[in-house]
């Protein structure tokens, strides 16, 4: 049964005063995953809250549902179905677990964004006829670099081109990319 529509600020400070208006019972609650992470859901459950959180593409809805977007048609949705005991919940990582997570794609993103820098290099070399020898065009080697830095062109432009994507390889460089070796080990 709906008992009180509200809204609220995602913040502990609010949970207290809806705990105390409502009713001293068990209280259950679900949200869909988003980009807040898992925060919102380990304070609801310190609170009492039985919390339960739901990929957005698993909640049943109707057309009227689909067309017609706003907060206050989701929550009822959600309430309807937590009631019905249609929901599933995903799986909630520990805070060491979603921590490693942010580490390792930090890490891939690094290494995107060498890589990404290397390719923009041997594009602009290949767009003037200017070819790299197979062995140097390995991302990993270090001779390209050096390649990358005798090479001129006859004009002013193509250099400050080469000058700059070889100082932005460079901070790529300066920012260690380490491997971390406690990550085999915890999982």
């Amino acid at each position: 049964m709906e008992l009180k529509t509200f809204s609220m600020n995602p913040h502990h400070k609010h949970y207290n005063t809806i705990c105390s208006d409502i009713i001293r019972c068990p209280l259950q609650s679900t949200y869909e995953a988003g980009f807040s992470g898992f925060w919102i859901h380990r304070e609801l459950e310190q609170f009492g809250f039985t919390n339960m959180v739901i990929h957005p593409g698993d909640i049943p809805t109707t057309h009227k549902e689909k067309t017609t977007k706003t907060d206050k048609v989701d929550s009822r949705k959600l309430a309807r179905e937590l009631e019905n005991g249609t929901l599933r919940g995903i799986y909630i990582p520990g805070e060491f677990h979603q921590q490693l997570r942010s580490l390792c794609r930090l890490r891939y993103r690094q290494l995107q964004n060498l890589v990404r820098v290397k390719n923009r290099i041997k594009g602009h070399l290949y767009t003037y006829g200017i070819s790299i020898p197979l062995m140097m065009s390995c991302p990993l080697v270090r001779a390209f670099y050096s390649m990358a830095q005798i090479v001129t062109f006859f004009l002013r432009p193509g250099n400050e081109y080469v000058r700059l994507c070889l100082e932005e390889l460079e901070d790529h460089k300066k920012t260690p990319c380490p491997n971390y070796p406690f990550i085999t080990h915890v999982l």
